[in-house]
């Protein structure tokens, strides 16, 4: 996985020509911008907590006019049971609207295996489950990784976060020109109804025994 230089927003998957691919970089590309403009007050954004970073793309998304809301009541079904609780993000284009469920981590150094990042996806991936279709056309976990305070990533963690980027339908990579800013990464897995698992699940198994 290379590194860039500059305030950019770097995909790393992603299929740039379904909506997704394109609203969603234009996106990640005013959230570099906006991490951009914090550094010139000594700051990174990505460096506190989930509440903090989900109003940062808060307001990346309202920049690029898409409709945005965060931790709104929203209703979840846990074992069938409908329940009230609360949605990470939601976000909305004049096509498609989209809730997330967002999880942060702090990664302070060394090695992390591919099975502990991929944890910490699935752990946003349970709880976007648990969201109903009614509150989004499509659901999906988010994992942000912020690196602040860390110099230098081990590349044994990078060798972990490049197998973990095969298992997801989208990842950015935030590269701001700061000195304070650091990497941040975020990685998207959309969840799908059950019955769609179901038959995706039953299509591999038919390919398997072909």
């Amino acid at each position: 996985m290379g590194l860039f230089s500059g305030p950019k927003a770097h995909k790393i998957v992603g299929k740039g020509f379904l909506h997704e691919g394109g609203v969603w970089g234009r996106w990640m590309t005013s959230v570099a911008e906006l991490v951009h403009e914090f550094g010139h007050l000594n700051d990174d954004p990505f460096a506190y907590n989930e509440t903090a970073t989900v109003s940062l793309l808060i307001g990346a998304a309202t920049r690029i006019d898409l409709l945005a809301l965060a931790e709104f009541v929203s209703t979840k079904k846990l074992k069938r049971v409908p329940i009230t609780g609360r949605c990470d993000l939601w976000l909305c284009s004049d096509r498609r609207s989209w809730a997330f469920e967002v999880k942060q981590k702090k990664y302070r150094g060394g090695f992390h295996r591919p099975k502990t990042v991929l944890g910490w996806l699935n752990e946003a991936c349970e709880d976007a489950r648990k969201l109903t279709h009614h509150e989004a056309e499509k659901r999906f976990g988010l994992l942000v990784i912020s690196t602040f305070g860390v110099e230098h990533l081990d590349p044994r963690f990078l060798e972990s976060l490049d197998e973990v980027f095969t298992m997801v339908d989208y990842a950015w990579q935030i590269l701001p020109d700061s000195d304070v800013a650091c990497q941040t990464f975020l990685l998207f897995k959309e969840v799908h109804k059950k019955r769609k698992r179901q038959r995706q699940k039953r299509e591999g198994a038919s390919e398997s025994d072909a």
